[in-house]
């Protein structure tokens, strides 16, 4: 689950090959449930893009998200969940 949303925050920062995309990730808490699983996880990150020496360079930023993951043995759920503190 740590994997799939840093994956999801680095594509989205993401534009091109000229992108420093810096995405920094961790998981508060896991559950086991009836059902399967269910985990918070929260990235923080930012992304900048310059294409060339003279162009200005492009800031984005990811600010602390937090989500929450059901995962059972047929379906994985992405939910929003309340905010944690930043990712250090």
């Amino acid at each position: 689950m740590k994997r799939h949303e840093y994956r999801y925050v680095y594509n989205s920062l993401w534009i091109d090959e000229h992108t420093d995309v810096i995405v920094d990730c961790r998981v508060d808490s896991v559950e086991q449930r009836q059902w399967g699983y269910e985990a918070v996880v929260t990235c923080t990150g930012y992304a900048e893009s310059q294409e060339n020496p003279t162009a200005t360079i492009a800031h984005a930023d990811w600010f602390t998200q937090s989500y929450r993951y059901r995962v059972s043995e047929n379906t994985t759920q992405r939910l929003e969940a309340k905010n944690r503190d930043p990712v250090s």
